[in-house]
């Protein structure tokens, strides 16, 4: 996992105050704002969100899901991580963001969105939380995506953390996202269900990140195997490998899945894991 270093604030904020401008018009309800965001298309032509997405959020993350780190190609396969859930309501909701050590999540920044509306003449920043850039990240969307998975369930904002890629690991041979023993987390123990939430150990992503980390350990290429023959055979040297670190009640029960074409194509846009093995 890594730190998503969000400086991109003087473009990204240009977008938002255009649409803010047109917001405070309204009529409109604090439920419908995201809702307007999300389609709003600007005096030029441009559609804010799908620009947002392509020329900031995505570029800041090198165009990975900020959890799973999936390949992200565009606008199209990204839905919006709101950080402060947009089901928060009062200040008792942003607080539990702002007391965490991040550098852009406070009340500077970002305010809730009613209170944001209901001032007269409201000053920017604070953005309301319901559609700031600085409570945005790009995941995964669909099936099983990373934001569907958390829902509105409050957890640590993990790649607002400037150490997060020394704090989670992946075990080479297993695939498992683990926390280490920084000390940092060991006093921050409401950090360590966030990957639970989130799924980030489930049966499919723990045998992409394992094969990945097994091809870089061999200096085999993915693009090398190429019938479903090499991959079972590749599979087999992996499981293998993982049978001196699991028990046989361990070994994912998936593993007989992963040659096929359905999972061998999600597991292209995992190749983050490679250059990490």
């Amino acid at each position: 996992m890594e730190y998503i270093d969000k400086k991109s604030d003087k473009g990204a904020n240009a977008l938002i105050d255009d649409f803010l401008e047109e917001a405070k018009k309204g009529p409109f309800s604090d439920r419908t704002i995201y809702d307007l965001f999300s389609s709003y298309i600007d005096s030029n032509g441009v559609h804010v969100k799908h620009s947002l997405i392509d020329n900031f959020l995505l570029p800041e993350q090198s165009n990975r899901c900020c959890y799973c780190m999936k390949k992200l190609k565009n606008h199209e396969e990204v839905s919006i991580e709101h950080i402060i859930p947009q089901s928060v309501a009062g200040n008792n909701g942003l607080n539990y963001y702002f007391q965490k050590n991040t550098e852009i999540l406070n009340a500077k920044n970002v305010c809730l969105t009613a209170d944001y509306f209901a001032a007269n003449t409201p000053p920017c920043p604070p953005y309301p939380h319901k559609v700031a850039y600085y409570n945005f990240a790009a995941s995964c969307k669909d099936g099983e995506s990373c934001n569907n998975k958390r829902g509105n369930e409050d957890i640590e904002p993990i790649f607002l953390y400037a150490n997060i890629s020394k704090e989670v690991k992946y075990n080479p041979y297993t695939g498992e996202a683990e926390w280490s023993s920084d000390p940092v987390f060991q006093a921050n123990e409401p950090a360590l269900p966030t990957l639970e939430i989130l799924g980030l150990n489930n049966e499919k992503l723990r045998l992409i990140r394992a094969f990945w980390m097994y091809l870089k350990r061999h200096g085999k290429q993915l693009s090398e195997i190429r019938t479903i023959e090499q991959r079972e055979e590749e599979l087999c040297e992996m499981l293998g490998e993982m049978m001196e670190h699991l028990t046989v009640e361990d070994i994912p029960l998936q593993m007989i899945n992963l040659s096929s074409d359905f999972y061998w194509n999600q597991l292209k846009d995992y190749d983050y894991f490679y250059d990490k093995g």
